[in-house]
């Protein structure tokens, strides 16, 4: 089935991001049941030689899933961390 997905990325001085997006739902027609809208953030460290740290966040909402996970599961945070070199 087709899918729309929508999202936007800001950033500042290239080290500090912000981003959200939207799983678009219209009746039975998109194939999403419950996920619906993202939200997130990132750090870029830059490290000498044109390497850096980077760190994101995101949360996903999940609708009536969310509602009936336990409470470790009920906010589906992601955390992630990389170095680039």
């Amino acid at each position: 089935r087709e899918r729309l997905n929508f999202g936007l990325e800001i950033s500042y001085l290239d080290m500090i991001f912000f981003r959200g997006g939207h799983k678009l739902r219209y009746g039975s027609i998109f194939g999403y049941d419950e996920q619906r809208w993202t939200g997130g953030l990132g750090l870029k460290i830059p490290l000498p030689n044109r390497r850096s740290v980077n760190m994101d966040y995101a949360y996903v909402g999940s609708g009536r899933l969310g509602d009936a996970a336990s409470d470790f599961m009920a906010s589906p945070h992601r955390f992630s961390l990389s170095i680039q070199f």
